[in-house]
């Protein structure tokens, strides 16, 4: 498990280092494999050796290998051969990790309260109710977060590197309006997904786990509808955090995120203690609404700029 996380971690890496070198169609490309790959990997093992959380585990690995080979490949081919090493670039790289750090530190605060968060929810089932039913949690996010995050996920990763290179260095130059007409753009594209994704779990989803799942987990079929929301909600909310980022604004999104964090951990034990499974999802779906509105709120997402995105686009 811990070798798992180390690749996927360096998977990430390697987006970043390609993500800063305008590799944009190579990172969604090799985001959608990784995707689609760790599936038919463990999918394959299973079939192959029978059913085990091992063998599933041992698929994942296999294909962030993979994923990870591919990168480090495109990577060695982006990287110069050489560094300068004067005394003037020295104190350019100084300047540059201070920039970065004071940039980045917001993300390793929120980040601990966000994986709290997630983490809540699977604890205060097991507490609450039994341990079987956190596998029906499990079963009942994949099949709903994973199609809308995939998808979400892809387009982000493609044009991310747009915005940020639209933006430049100088915040309310016409770089970074274009840059943030063309998030809200994308903001706008999560919510149609996932607002047709919900209509597509209302109508259809007992086809849905009868094609994907084991019989066995088919009697929470009912709550796919919720998740699927409360999982788009959350992709939405991840994109709409593009936009102060843009304007390197991202201490703006700590109230936000923190609070809604802790929101949705306390949701998750009230839910989990009141009404168990269903509860949880609820309460996914009011912390995905309560993230969504207030970082759009943050990031002036309904500040739509028609012009800019068109001119983007044309350029």
């Amino acid at each position: 498990m811990c070798r798992l996380g180390g690749e996927f971690f360096w998977v990430a890496a390697g987006q970043g280092v390609l993500n800063a070198s305008r590799r944009r169609a190579l990172i969604a490309g090799l985001d959608g494999f990784q995707q689609s790959l760790r599936f038919i990997c463990a999918a394959t093992l299973v079939w192959w050796f029978g059913p085990s959380s091992s063998l599933a585990m041992s698929g994942y690995a296999i294909a962030a290998s993979l994923v990870l080979g591919f990168q480090r490949r495109a990577v060695h081919q982006t990287l110069p051969k050489t560094i300068p090493t004067t005394i003037d670039s020295l104190g350019a790289q100084h300047r540059w990790k201070a920039r970065i750090a004071r940039y980045g530190w917001p993300f390793a605060v929120w980040g601990a309260a966000l994986t709290l968060q997630t983490a809540s929810a699977r604890w205060s089932l097991q507490f609450f109710q039994a341990a079987e039913i956190v596998g029906f949690s499990a079963v009942l996010y994949q099949v709903a977060h994973y199609p809308v995050a995939l998808l979400v996920g892809s387009l982000s990763k493609f044009l991310s590197p747009v915005m940020f290179n639209r933006a430049g260095e100088h915040s309310g130059s016409e770089g970074t309006r274009q840059a943030l007409g063309l998030g809200r753009l994308l903001v706008a594209s999560a919510l149609g997904v996932t607002f047709i994704a919900t209509g597509t779990a209302w109508f259809s989803h007992e086809w849905i786990f009868a094609l994907l799942v084991a019989p066995e987990y088919r009697v929470v079929s009912w709550l796919l509808p919720a998740q699927v929301l409360a999982s788009g909600l959350l992709v939405a909310a991840q994109v709409a955090s593009l936009l102060p980022m843009v304007s390197a604004d991202s201490e703006g999104l700590l109230k936000p995120k923190l609070v809604s964090a802790g929101l949705g951990t306390m949701l998750n034990i009230l839910g989990a203690w009141l009404l168990g499974l269903a509860g949880v999802v609820y309460a996914s779906v009011i912390y995905g609404a309560i993230s969504y509105l207030w970082i759009a709120r943050v990031s002036s997402f309904y500040r739509f700029d028609f012009p800019s995105v068109r001119k983007t686009f044309q350029e």
